[in-house]
């Protein structure tokens, strides 16, 4: 396979730790999330992992110089998997060091036995019995060191290994923080990674922390984020290059359930109580949605609040919400060590922009479109309602923040920071919350990946349009006139598909790293399933795990993709699940004019800024992270210029929307404050304050085809590296 980890050196002495669990099928998932019982049952490991080292190497490292690492953006390798496929994976992870953690009393024997199959040494260790430490795991990469000494294609790397640690004492000191640790699940990832690196906050003084208002839970998180923001600072200044190769700098969360669960009629299967009735119902619109951390149910009757909490619906649902928020935590902490990043979790609050969303994603499937003013009016309604009057210091951070993670199913990235969605002001990506299973396998998996950055450059575009079809020679025809003018531009093949064989046929026989669908997109009510509208048959993406090769860049240039609007059984999600790093999803129906020009612009900058990146840094390699978003504010400008000059009454001549396009652009690259820049130009071009040029850019480009686009996934994990050694690491 032709992804390796970024340093061939750091990648052999990685640590994969693997968490089995018990058969799980995907009938027995929980109902709210749709996370398997064997994870929920052993969540509890993940986060005490990552007191361990990611990788051999941290064991010879102070907290300073871990810290500094992590924020580098060396993550975890955690992987859960039902017990019987364990003697599969401990043969697939041979001969990496490997460290079994058994969560799960019933496992250990058959962890045990899975083990002694194995000729290399494997570590067991036991979150029920003796948890090992650090020293346990040096010991451990001592003996693999000292059998690696013993294999041909390892014996350099052993000798190397056995020789740093044959006298290890640990260098990682402990040092106390000011505050006491809180057990609330919203402190949890901010404390998991400050411990991750030697800082512990004071013992829990074992006072239950319940509070009616945000305030309170806004502090707690607020704590951790300033403790790992000090950490951070103090890094990047003893090594400026951090700031730059870090790829993380918060993550913006929201909880969330199955889409299905908001609707109001299930609420009519509950049990007839004429006591809890509504109280019942209560609990659960604010279980999708509310504006607190805390529940606030109001329970009258002689029963009350205790009367509730026995009755046997109201026990399911808490418990089942329990489960599952504590196992999302888990894999949000592990994310969080990995990168040495600050996680905001949010209220619930968001959610309650369903039917903004909603509403916007019906009129853009109007089989008349609604006019631009009705998007623009819409989208601007749904960004003012995810944002919900969270404390002003997350705003600080959310500003501050150029690269943001999001995990939720709420669409964060149209938020509105400043006037403008969050999504232009920051290189955002975003893995849902649901189904459950998938966000905990894309949390968990946080090492980086590198591809040599010449397979950026084969491109396949799989299409399927009917001859009559006016869609289907757009993205070639755009392909055409980008490559024209360009000495650099990628080996593009479009292959054209009919039926799953040939899809599936046509992925096998490349070994690129991008994939294009060119294509009609669908998600019925119905089936509640995305699908891909090939010519003699629709495909369910998620159908191609295990029977085809998905690269890790999938680009999906078709309508309702990711819908807002839709179930959690998406496309782009369904692609993710069979093996992409990163999906670019279409939240509603995009034009398919603006569609070809982005997808050749898209490879343009494939062909001339990638290599171009390599070249001239140091480390010598990009994230994949960084491209789409300098794109996705291109093609802003660009929509935003037409928009104007046809329906905003600005005459603009074609070599002003050249210049302003020029200076942007270049704005946009050199990560310069391109948006007070577009403003300004606005304001020059009509002949007002600034003002009124953010107004007037609101009013016509509040909605246009490149916000439609989202990456889900882990676009900052994808790493293009060059042929040339890098000068730093």
């Amino acid at each position: 396979m032709y992804i390796h980890d970024v340093s061939p050196l750091i990648g052999a002495l990685s640590i994969i730790y693997i968490v089995p669990h018990g058969p799980s099928e995907l009938d027995d998932a929980s109902p709210l999330q749709l996370i398997s019982p064997g994870i929920i049952k052993t969540h509890y490991a993940f986060p005490e992992i990552t007191r361990y080292p990611r990788d051999a190497s941290e064991l010879m490292l102070d907290a300073k110089s871990l810290t500094a690492v992590r924020i580098a953006g060396r993550g975890f390798s955690i992987l859960p998997i039902p017990i019987d496929l364990l003697p599969h994976a401990l043969e697939a992870a041979s001969p990496r060091i490997t460290v079994v953690v058994t969560a799960d009393a019933e496992l250990e024997a058959a962890a045990q036995a899975a083990i002694g199959q194995r000729p290399e040494p494997i570590l067991h260790t036991s979150v029920l019995g003796r948890w090992a430490d650090r020293a346990d795991i040096a010991a451990h990469c001592l003996r693999v060191a000292r059998y690696w000494k013993t294999t041909a294609e390892n014996e350099q790397l052993g000798i190397m290994l056995e020789k740093e640690l044959v006298d290890w004492a640990d260098p990682l000191e402990r040092t106390h923080l000011k505050w006491h640790e809180n057990r609330h699940l919203t402190a949890l990832p901010n404390i998991t990674a400050l411990r991750s690196v030697g800082f512990d906050p004071q013992p829990w003084d074992e006072k239950p922390f319940v509070a009616k208002e945000n305030e309170p839970y806004f502090e707690v998180i607020h704590q951790g984020v300033s403790a790992i923001g000090t950490l951070r600072r103090e890094a990047t200044a003893a090594n400026p290059s951090l700031q730059a190769r870090a790829h993380t700098d918060l993550i913006l969360t929201v909880p969330g359930v199955l889409r299905e669960w908001r609707r109001v009629a299930r609420w009519r299967d509950f049990p007839a109580d004429s006591e809890y009735e509504k109280p019942l119902k209560s609990l659960f619109r604010q279980l999708i949605a509310r504006d607190t951390y805390s529940f606030q149910i109001e329970v009258r009757g002689e029963g009350g609040i205790e009367g509730l909490m026995a009755n046997p619906v109201a026990q399911t649902i808490l418990r089942t919400h329990s489960e599952e928020i504590s196992t999302y935590s888990a894999a949000l902490a592990v994310r969080a060590a990995s990168s040495m990043v600050p996680v905001v979790r949010l209220p619930t609050a968001p959610n309650k922009a369903q039917k903004a969303w909603a509403d916007l994603a019906h009129a853009a499937h109007s089989v008349l479109p609604a006019p631009p003013h009705k998007l623009n009016r819409l989208a601007s309604r749904l960004s003012k309602q995810l944002d919900t009057g969270f404390a002003e210091w997350v705003y600080e951070h959310i500003r501050s923040a150029r690269r943001i993670k999001l995990v939720a199913d709420v669409p964060l990235e149209w938020m509105e920071v400043d006037g403008m969605p969050l999504m232009l002001r920051a290189d955002v990506s975003r893995i849902p919350v649901t189904p459950g299973n998938v966000m905990v396998k894309l949390m968990l998996q946080c090492t980086e990946r590198a591809i040599p950055t010449n397979r950026f450059q084969d491109v396949l575009v799989i299409r399927s349009f009917e001859n009559s079809d006016p869609l289907k020679p757009m993205i070639k025809r755009a392909i055409d006139v980008m490559s024209s003018g360009s000495d650099r531009f990628p080996n593009v093949r479009i292959v054209d598909v009919s039926t799953k064989d040939e899809l599936v046929r046509a992925l096998n026989d490349f070994e690129g790293a991008i994939a294009i669908y060119d294509g009609h997109g669908a998600h019925p009510d119905k089936t509640g399933i995305g699908e891909l509208v090939l010519i003699n048959e629709r495909v369910n993406p998620w159908t191609l795990s295990g029977v085809a090769r998905v690269p890790p860049v999938v680009i999906l240039a078709a309508c309702d993709t990711h819908p807002l609007d839709a179930s959690h059984a998406t496309s782009a999600s369904g692609f993710l699940a069979s093996g992409a790093m990163t999906v670019l999803g279409t939240s509603v129906p995009i034009d398919g004019r603006d569609t070809a020009s982005f997808v050749g612009r898209l490879l343009l900058r494939v062909g001339e800024y990638l290599p171009l990146l390599v070249e001239k840094r140091p480390w010598g390699s990009f994230r994949w992270s960084e491209i789409l978003p300098g794109l996705q504010r291109r093609q802003y400008v660009t929509e935003l210029l037409h928009r104007l000059d046809r329906h905003g009454g600005v005459s603009i001549s074609e070599s002003q929307h050249i210049g302003i396009s020029v200076r942007i652009g270049m704005a946009i690259d050199t990560g310069r404050s391109w948006i007070d820049m577009l403003i300004n130009e606005i304001a020059q071009l009509t002949d007002s304050s600034p003002e009124e040029a953010s107004r007037q850019i609101a009013r016509h480009a509040g909605y246009v085809n490149a916000l439609a686009f989202t990456q889900y996934g882990n676009p900052e994990l994808l790493v293009g590296v060059g042929d040339k050694p890098a000068t730093t690491h």
